[in-house]
């Protein structure tokens, strides 16, 4: 009888198609500093590429990840938020990231496939006008983290933290946009073409 039991503990829980993802080991989860702040969720819509969210600024954002293998050894993560009326609203860019599992410091500030560097930008849209433009802030910690690829089902997970500073190169466009975004808490995970 007891072996019994015992078999059907260990089915129970083997059989079990919970995903239980910890939280890596090289970004540290943040909280929100401001005790005012609100956080709101908005999944708006199914999304057939997989999912990615993370806190940005005051508020939980949604994204589409669009996730593209180059180089047979790189990939890049392009993050797509959309507002209420399923219109583009932020564009959110990681590139340069190998394709293994670890943990790796964003270094850089634009897209140059002649540096391998990890690097990243972020654009605040509206469709396809950029309403604002957003560089890398170095003096913050900068991070992503993949933490599983699977080659069956082609889908990459990981994690990320990383900041912006407003680029400066022109008034903002919009007045409401900080003049430094942090992206933190942040998941992805997504199918890889």
């Amino acid at each position: 009888m007891k072996y019994y039991f015992s078999f059907l503990v260990i089915c129970a829980f083997s059989c079990s198609k919970v995903e239980n993802i910890a939280p890596p080991p090289c970004i540290e989860k943040e909280e929100i500093q401001d005790s005012t702040s609100k956080v709101i969720g908005n999944p708006f819509f199914s999304n057939p590429h997989g999912e990615a969210y993370c806190t940005k600024v005051n508020q939980l954002t949604w994204f589409e990840p669009y996730i593209g293998k180059y180089e047979k050894t790189f990939f890049y993560l392009r993050l797509i938020g959309l507002d209420s009326n399923k219109i583009a609203s932020d564009e959110f860019v990681i590139y340069n990231i190998p394709l293994n599992i670890g943990c790796y410091k964003i270094e850089a500030n634009s897209v140059d496939p002649n540096t391998k560097l990890v690097e990243a930008y972020y654009r605040n849209i509206d469709y396809d006008i950029i309403i604002d433009e957003f560089m890398l802030d170095t003096s913050a910690i900068n991070k992503i983290s993949v933490s599983d690829i699977d080659t069956t089902s082609k889908t990459i997970t990981g994690y990320f933290a990383v900041s912006f500073v407003f680029k400066n190169d022109r008034p903002k466009r919009n007045p409401f946009n900080p003049y430094r975004m942090r992206f933190f808490n942040g998941y992805f995970k997504g199918k890889y073409e």
